[in-house]
């Protein structure tokens, strides 16, 4: 694409231009990247914090399962 000298500066115009949209569109895809990181950190919390939820429920089961085996065992006594 390489034109007559005598128009050099349109040429250095729609360089500039480009490198603009070039900027634009890094910061887009930084933005996006930035955006999904937070999507999945927020995900990752989200399943940390059901895990938490899930232990404590099947702790809670557990306790009360043992509790009713002893309360069986003691009434069979």
């Amino acid at each position: 694409m390489m034109m007559d000298d005598d128009d050099d500066d349109d040429d250095d115009d729609d360089d500039d231009d480009d490198v603009m949209m070039m900027m634009m569109m890094m910061m887009m895809m930084m933005m996006m990247m930035m955006m999904m990181m937070m999507m999945m950190m927020m995900m990752m919390m989200m399943m940390m914090v059901m895990m938490m939820m899930m232990m404590m429920m099947i702790e809670i089961i557990i306790q009360v399962i043992h509790t009713i085996n002893v309360e069986k065992a003691t009434s069979k006594l």
